[in-house]
């Protein structure tokens, strides 16, 4: 019986730090509620490189190929996951230059982890 009641709180305990973000620097303004609640976060199941998607003037969306991070805000009344072009660095030069933010269309909760 207590082997159980063990066994149940490491798996809980487990689950529960694989869905949470840790406390970062990384806080952006959220998409949804315009506060700077949302932090970044790592999520599984999602390529990091994804189109930038930014629209451009003649119609259409940029079809560059970025490295995306991933940000949730963090008041419980939003909750809203945003998605932003991350900025280029001088190891890492991607092809266009748009800083595209958009609201983030995950087709099921994405599990988080810790950003590092």
């Amino acid at each position: 019986m207590k082997l159980s009641i063990v066994a149940f709180a490491v798996a809980l305990s487990l689950a529960v730090s694989a869905v949470s973000c840790q406390p970062s620097d990384n806080v952006i303004k959220c998409v949804t509620c315009t506060q700077r609640t949302a932090k970044q976060c790592r999520v599984t199941g999602h390529t990091e490189k994804e189109t930038c998607d930014f629209p451009l003037k003649g119609g259409g969306f940029c079809q560059q190929m970025r490295t995306k991070n991933h940000y949730r805000c963090r008041r419980t009344e939003c909750a809203t996951w945003t998605t932003i072009n991350a900025r280029n660095s001088e190891d890492n030069q991607e092809a266009c230059k748009h800083r595209h933010k958009h609201i983030s269309t995950f087709q099921n909760e994405p599990v988080m982890y810790e950003f590092l």
